[in-house]
């Protein structure tokens, strides 16, 4: 009992320094995610055994803030492929981040005196090579609209509050405060009243550049299917290991990944805050310009669309194909949710 209560009162990897826990629901997936962070954390100590290492990834006083020290791991990491079509049709042209700096290390690492030993830091956080490629197009005819607002969370007709940034998990919260709620841009072009398949760029957390959806830290795998978690592991068992769909659940966070349509193993969040690889994608987002109203859609491994829900436990967001099936893997209170965009 005693070592429970320290893990659940430790912080996960990445997350603000004497930020006060949000509250966890017995049952919960936030109880559960808030244990096995601070297990990880616990186990992952051994990668600072040097000066690079600690530099990079240590807690020492006058350091950067870690999620300073993550951007710029992912930053150093990830290289740039541009490319160059000559046409398009009804542009829709989504942002890339870009490595502004692809080779520098940071001043406050200096005790890494070559770009291996810098990298090898970095890679304590799971934060390993990647590359963005870049299409620039030839705009020929339509007109893109850039929107810039936040996320309205109701229950019915209930609003509940805003998306929030919660510094200290993974999936974001929900606020009463206006003030305090995520904000988020989109491209459309000019006069449509309706956008499909679009990426959110988050405007006001430098954790990363898009804010998606990242598979659960639970899943078997990155499918998302209405069933239940029992369900799920009996029918593994009888086809002796066969591939099925998971009936698991998404986060809802910061994300490196590229706008896609399958899920991506690149940075995230909780890549870089666990080390675990747990695939994202960013082009999940349909909006009604004219209503505001938002719905999520999770593309599975093999292309097929699933039926993505919004759902709400100890006042965090989830996705997924089953909120009964979430409900019953962490026994907690689950409200079905809904997102409207509103401009600012």
């Amino acid at each position: 009992m005693k070592l429970h209560t320290l893990l659940t009162t430790l912080l996960v990897p990445g997350f603000a320094l004497g930020t006060p826990v949000q509250s966890a629901a017995p049952g919960s997936e936030l109880e559960a995610g808030l244990a096995a962070g601070a297990v990880d954390r616990l186990m992952r100590r051994g990668c600072t055994s040097n000066n690079c290492a600690r530099a990079v990834t240590g807690t020492n006083p006058g350091q950067p803030p870690l999620t300073v020290r993550q951007s710029d791991c992912s930053s150093f990491m990830r290289k740039t492929l541009v490319f160059t079509s000559t046409t398009t049709v009804a542009p829709h042209n989504e942002r890339r981040q870009q490595t502004v700096i692809p080779s520098v290390i940071p001043a406050y690492a200096s005790a890494c005196d070559n770009t291996s030993k810098y990298s090898s830091a970095c890679s304590c956080w799971g934060i390993t090579a990647a590359s963005t490629t870049v299409t620039t197009v030839a705009t020929a005819t339509a007109t893109i609209t850039s929107y810039t607002g936040i996320l309205q969370v109701k229950n019915g007709d209930t609003v509940l509050g805003y998306v929030a940034s919660d510094p200290n998990y993974w999936t974001p919260l929900v606020s009463a405060d206006a003030n305090s709620a995520l904000r988020i841009s989109f491209e459309a072009p000019a006069a449509s009243t309706s956008v499909s398949s679009v990426a959110f760029t988050q405007l006001n957390d430098n954790r990363g550049t898009y804010f998606g959806l990242v598979v659960g830290r639970d899943n078997a795998n990155s499918d998302i299917a209405p069933g239940s978690f029992k369900r799920l592991i009996w029918v593994q068992l009888s086809l002796f290991g066969s591939r099925v769909s998971s009936r698991h659940y998404l986060l809802l966070m910061k994300t490196e990944a590229p706008p896609g349509s399958t899920p991506q193993s690149t940075p995230s969040y909780f890549s870089t805050s666990t080390g675990l690889d747990k695939q994202a994608e960013t082009s999940v987002w349909n909006v009604d310009i004219v209503t505001g109203a938002v719905t999520a859609q999770w593309i599975n491994t093999d292309g097929s669309a699933s039926a993505t829900q919004l759902f709400m436990q100890s006042n965090h967001i989830y996705g997924g194909g089953d909120a009964s099936a979430f409900f019953a893997r962490y026994p907690a209170p689950v409200s079905a949710v809904s997102l409207t965009f509103i401009p600012v």
